[in-house]
């Protein structure tokens, strides 16, 4: 009897991956829009903003304290010179005719900026409070939404 209940058990669970596997709805919501299948609008680079920033990482390490055996609380924290990564940050402002969009793009030491040109026209495809722009090149590159205002 524990048999017979294991075997439909097992074939129940076979028969529903299979069919999850094959529901072509199903398969293309997990993989999510794909570059051609986006509702791209466009848009025209209105503005280009740099500024220069550091990210600041504080730093310590443990010293044991003389004359103890070792334990709980026989360490102390000391802290170190704070780690100073430099950044830049990239505020682009899109408008549409309908929206217009500032994104921010932070750029660490060796990274590349977007590729666009100031008072030109590229595409546009809003995803949540993130954008995602086809630059002059051609690459699809998300950035997160920092305002929206309406026209």
């Amino acid at each position: 009897m524990k048999r017979i209940v294991i075997i439909v058990l097992l074939g129940a669970f076979f028969a529903t991956s299979s069919f999850a596997q094959s529901d072509p709805a199903q398969s293309k919501s997990k993989q999510g829009a794909t570059k051609d299948s986006r509702d791209w609008k466009p848009a025209t680079v209105a503005e280009i903003t740099y500024s220069d920033d550091e990210k600041i990482v504080p730093r310590s390490h443990m010293v044991k304290r003389p004359g103890c055996q070792g334990g709980i609380g026989c360490y102390d924290r000391v802290a170190d010179e704070p780690l100073h990564i430099p950044l830049t940050v990239i505020l682009y402002r899109f408008e549409t005719a309908e929206m217009t969009y500032t994104v921010r793009q932070v750029i660490k030491k060796n990274g590349t900026p977007l590729s666009v040109t100031l008072h030109g026209t590229n595409k546009i495809s809003l995803d949540g409070m993130k954008i995602h722009v086809l630059d002059d090149e051609g690459r699809d590159v998300k950035l997160a939404v920092v305002e929206k205002i309406a026209k």
